[in-house]
């Protein structure tokens, strides 16, 4: 005949396999061979208090239990006593009476010890770091359940108890944002159940690895686990995994934007939560998550319903994490509705509870939502955001690495250091190409880095042209012999100088040529070789000719030259300009170069992809070369008047040439006699009046003794008096007087 204590051994074992039905059976048994025995009375009610427990039936469980001890607590059975007070520990955790909790499992702890029950002492260990774990005091957590391993290793048959440690050790490293160490001691778990057929833990340990899997955007992997997860809880009818089971969907769901099948799974989640148990951690999860989505779908006032739901939740449970989570929704919430005041009150609170207890990912997510808000000071932001981008990259969670780095490209554009913001918007833009074909958001987000890019470009062209610019007057950041260059050499040197100075690997500039206006070559620094220049030239006018840069599709070179009348600036490092040709350019400065509002020419600049310097030109090397534009305008000016006062200076020559004395050639004696009159009084101020028919050489005549005068430097104006009507002919001769 079968002992009782075998049969209540039986009948904890098929309890902890979630076998109610067949517990029940056995205490049944049981109590029909009991014999009135007072001792055995404590047991039994323990043993039906442990089958309620497993059904979820808290509170008739509770008042069982507190029978149990009460009969058991004067006798010597300190087993008996241990396992009933440990019981007690579990019902006050299940229905979130922590403190309470703590002291059942402290003293549970002190009862096996006495009896050296090694099992026993590390599930009380087991149990307490899952009190610390639920508090947040993951270090003490960790200490709980690495003395449990001390006691799990002198037990003979000790996989069962290993495993469920390795678990909680998961637990504890996933939330301390340790992911690596989480999946491996989840894995390790799963391994020592698998041997042992503990397939409640195994769904537990799974739903760990999705939820590890969903952090790290990986949502096709937490899916699958999610799936094997609810295979289990399907089969096994596990009800709490079932709850946690919806809430992890709910936010994978709300993660991918599905706002319908999230809001199904919190719901789902919400019911299950106060069916089991209502004041436990699982409802104040969901309703934080349900929290976020109503956030997200602008319903402000529902969203602080859910929160203080869950805050009322997380407070009576001690659950720091939570509450420092749904501080940040709050955060959230009250910078939609405008108001700083709360909003910087909220998220100082989250940042408080989370750095207290050093969970680094969820204190990460807070620094990146309070730093990119717009509530925040630019400098306050921006340390917040590099606290964010050190954790996101320790963490390795390129996503959020990629929108702390767009949030500080943002922040450093408010604080006006334009060139910082085009170093981290060039970096988000990398990350978030990297992340295409692996999160179904890094296009929408690539969108909006291109959108915020051209903002920061006409920024930067327009703060070139004004009095901010620092290189308007230069000569102070040049050396001698470079100012020495530009003062007395020409565009080629000052084109070297310049391009040298801002390490670029190619500089033109570029001219209309006559009438037909093409674009040519005035001067070139490292020109490209095998008619890349050419190719250069061709880009050019098509890139003009686009809209981003203001163009209205002209129809030749010239039009485009008139449209470019500001400087254009092209940061990103990835968008190739000149594809089509086979360029490989960078980063590209075009600047127009004026004489007055006409457009001469215009000062081309870039950095090639491959080059020895990748880094997008800044503000610096635009404001400079928009300096450097105007002194180049002012020498190009120059060499066009230069020729102009040539060509000038040819013309009179050719003139004298023409109208001196000693070109007149002829032998009449009236005509030499004439020549020799003229020679006389050409010097004089007197008034000349020359005489003759139409063709015998007037003009000549005058134009000679203009050009042989001391007066041969200024105009020579000649006057068709055949025009003038003869009252104002007689005006013109011998004045006027009024």
């Amino acid at each position: 005949m079968e002992s009782p204590d075998r049969r209540i051994n039986n009948i904890e074992s098929l309890v902890a396999k979630k076998d109610f039905d067949g517990a029940k059976a056995e205490l049944e048994k049981v109590k029909k061979g009991k014999g009135g025995l007072s001792v055995h009375e404590g047991e039994l009610y323990y043993l039906e208090s442990l089958i309620l427990y497993g059904l979820t039936r808290y509170q008739e469980a509770l008042e069982k239990t507190r029978r149990a001890y009460e009969v058991l607590k004067h006798t010597s059975r300190h087993r008996n006593i241990a396992q009933v007070q440990h019981l007690l520990g579990n019902i006050f955790i299940a229905i979130g009476n922590l403190r309470q909790a703590e002291v059942e499992i402290r003293d549970a702890l002190a009862s096996y010890r006495r009896v050296g029950d090694e099992s026993g002492m590390a599930d009380a260990q087991n149990k307490l770091a899952q009190i610390f774990f639920i508090k947040s005091e993951y270090d003490r957590a960790i200490q709980s359940l690495n003395e449990a391993i001390d006691h799990v290793r002198k037990i003979k048959d000790h996989g069962p108890m290993l495993a469920r440690a390795f678990g909680n050790l998961g637990r504890v490293y996933l939330l301390l944002g340790d992911w690596n160490k989480a999946s491996k001691y989840f894995h390790d778990s799963i391994r020592q159940n698998e041997i042992v057929e503990n397939q409640t833990s195994i769904c537990r340990n799974l739903l760990s690895l999705g939820y590890i899997a969903q952090l790290q955007r990986k949502f096709k992997q937490a899916h699958d686990y999610y799936l094997k997860a609810y295979g289990i809880i399907q089969k096994k009818g596990l009800k709490r995994e079932k709850a946690i089971y919806h809430e992890y969907s709910g936010e994978l769901a709300k993660d991918q934007r599905n706002t319908g099948e999230a809001s199904h799974h919190l719901s789902f989640a919400i019911h299950l939560g106060e069916e089991i148990a209502p004041q436990s951690s699982l409802l104040c999860q969901s309703y934080r998550i349900l929290a976020q989505l109503q956030v997200n779908a602008g319903k402000l006032d529902l969203a602080e319903s859910s929160c203080q739901k869950s805050l009322e939740v997380s407070k009576s449970l001690s659950e720091k994490l939570e509450e420092g989570i749904v501080y940040r929704v709050l955060g959230e919430i009250y910078v939609l509705r405008n108001n700083r005041k709360l909003s910087l009150d909220y998220f100082n609170l989250s940042i408080g509870h989370l750095e207290k207890i050093g969970s680094k990912f969820e204190l990460a997510k807070t620094y990146l939502e309070a730093g990119n808000c717009g509530v925040l000071e630019p400098q306050d932001a921006l340390d917040l955001l590099k606290k964010a981008k050190r954790i996101f990259r320790e963490l390795k969670v390129n996503y959020c690495l990629s929108l702390t780095e767009f949030a500080l490209a943002k922040a450093e554009f408010q604080s006006e250091d334009y060139d910082r913001s085009i170093e981290f918007l060039n970096r988000s833009e990398n990350l978030f190409k990297g992340l295409k074909t692996k999160d179904p958001e890094a296009e929408e987000k690539l969108a909006e880095i291109s959108t915020f890019r051209q903002i920061l470009e006409k920024v930067l062209s327009e703060k070139s042209l004004s009095f901010e610019n620092q290189y308007n007057i230069f000569k102070r950041f040049l050396s001698e012999v470079e100012y020495k260059g530009i003062q007395d050499e020409g565009v080629n040197r000052s084109l070297e100088i310049l391009a040298k100075r801002i390490q670029a690997d190619r500089g033109l500039i570029l001219l209309e040529d006559g009438e037909e206006k093409k674009l040519s070559v005035a001067s070139a620094f490292n020109p490209s070789e095998d008619g890349k220049t050419d190719q250069i030239i061709s880009s050019l006018v098509s890139h003009l000719s686009d809209p981003q840069f203001g163009g209205e599709d002209p129809t030749d070179a010239g039009d485009e030259f008139l449209s470019l009348t500001q400087p254009i600036i092209s940061t990103t490092g990835e968008s190739d300009l000149f594809s089509e040709n086979g360029m490989k350019i960078g980063s590209l400065l075009m600047i127009p170069l004026k004489t007055g509002e006409e457009v001469k020419g215009i000062l081309y600049l870039s950095r090639d992809k491959n080059g020895v310097l990748t880094k997008s030109f800044g503000q610096n090397e635009l404001n400079l070369a928009v300096a450097f534009a105007d002194v180049i305008g002012l020498k190009l000016t120059e060499i066009e008047n230069k020729k102009l006062e040539e060509e000038n200076l040819r013309l009179k020559e050719q003139l004298q040439e023409k109208s001196a004395f000693s070109n007149i050639i002829t032998q009449n004696s009236e005509m030499l006699e004439l020549l020799w009159k003229l020679s006389c009084v050409k010097e004089t101020n007197l008034s000349i009046l020359l005489e003759g028919e139409t063709g015998t050489g007037k003009d000549l005549i005058a134009k000679a003794i203009h050009y042989n005068s001391d007066r041969k430097s200024k105009k020579f104006v000649a006057v068709n008096c055949a025009a003038f009507p003869e009252t104002l002919l007689e005006n013109e001769l011998f004045g006027q007087s009024s």
